[in-house]
Order: C-alpha cells, then sequence, then structure tokens
C-alpha cells in the first residue's frame, strides 16, 4: 500500500468532532449545512502560465475546504500542470482541510501534474510534518 494510499484512508475515516461552524444531528450523527463566513471565502486563485495559485486562505476546515477542493477542480484547465496552495496567511487547519489537500494531490497526479504548498505558517507546517503529509506535498518555502 503506498503512502499516499494509506494516508487517503486515514483521512477518510476521521471522524471530525462538532464546532461552532456546525449543526450537529446526534440522532444520524452527520453535519448539517456549515455557516460560511466572510472570512471562510477570502480564498483568491489566479493563473500563472501553467500553474493554478490559491492563496488568501486564513483557515482551512469542514467549513470551506469542498468549496476550495471544488472550486479548484472547476478552474483546471488543459496544460495545467501545478496547482500552489499559499498557506502563508494559514492559522487554522483540521482534517477536513488536510483532506482536501489530498484530494487535489491526487487529482493533479492522475493529470501527471502535482500539487504544491507555499509558505506554510510554522502551525500548519507542524500538523503536515505530525501527519507526516510532509512527505507526500512538496513543500516550498520563499521566504
Amino acid at each position: 500500500m503506498s503512502s499516499d494510499h494509506s494516508i487517503a484512508m486515514l483521512c477518510d475515516n476521521l471522524e471530525v468532532s462538532p464546532s461552532g461552524f456546525h449543526d450537529w444531528d446526534r440522532r444520524r450523527r452527520t453535519y448539517g449545512s456549515p455557516r460560511i463566513t466572510d472570512a471562510d471565502t477570502a480564498m483568491r486563485m489566479h493563473f500563472q502560465d501553467t500553474t493554478l495559485a490559491l492563496s488568501g486562505i486564513t483557515e482551512l476546515k469542514g467549513a470551506n475546504s469542498a468549496v476550495l477542493r471544488d472550486e479548484a477542480r472547476a478552474a483546471l484547465r488543459t496544460g495545467l500542470t501545478t496547482i500552489d496552495v499559499d498557506l502563508s496567511e494559514t492559522r487554522f487547519v483540521d482534517s477536513s482541510g488536510l483532506g482536501a489537500l489530498i484530494a487535489l494531490h491526487k487529482t493533479m497526479c492522475a493529470r501527471g501534474g502535482k500539487l504544491r504548498i507555499i509558505d506554510p505558517t510554522p502551525s500548519v507546517q507542524q500538523i503536515l510534518e505530525l501527519t507526516r503529509l510532509h512527505r507526500v506535498f512538496e513543500i516550498v518555502k520563499t521566504t
């Protein structure tokens, strides 16, 4: 079993504890509709040659990780070989956020491309190291 596959299985099997951003239905053990705030939707997206660059991500969590994943996938076009995710402003990442990054990584690998993490904050770098995702993602430090 490859490391990518085992990490994806690990993230898929995690049960995220309820937070203030979700309505928790105890009978069905599911989350209701997330309440997305303006801070969650501040992501910026632009193209540079063969790269899709994502920035302005302050938190990558259950409330916005699916939006990030889906919008990035929708923006993919022929000739794009790289997704750069700038995490220099990111204060918080949970298992849903890690799952979105893994999903984008798998999407790009299937297209023959790659996903790069740009300038993660110290707390995000620590999470990547604790989960050993620093071995999966290419991490670029520009500072």
